[in-house]
């Protein structure tokens, strides 16, 4: 992301109470548990590592989309 990281972007929604209960899903090209780490301290719901494979990354989106469009119970307001 341009001008803040992923990271950055986490603590800004944090800090809003209107925003802080929106799931967030955080995709990254770094598998290094301190990075994950940091992102479930800031309240991230997931992180996934993005696949160099086009197809295997589609697949993971695909998944990604049924989950929490079709599984997952989501408040419709505050």
């Amino acid at each position: 992301m341009p001008r803040m990281d992923g990271r950055e972007f986490l603590q800004i929604l944090q800090s809003d109470a209107d925003l802080r209960i929106i799931p967030v899903v955080v995709l990254t090209t770094s598998s290094a548990e301190q990075n994950m780490l940091k992102c479930y301290e800031l309240q991230a719901n997931c992180c996934i590592t993005k696949r160099v494979d086009f197809q295997q990354f589609s697949i993971i989106i695909e998944q990604l989309i049924g989950f929490w469009f079709g599984a997952v119970s989501l408040p419709l307001r505050r």
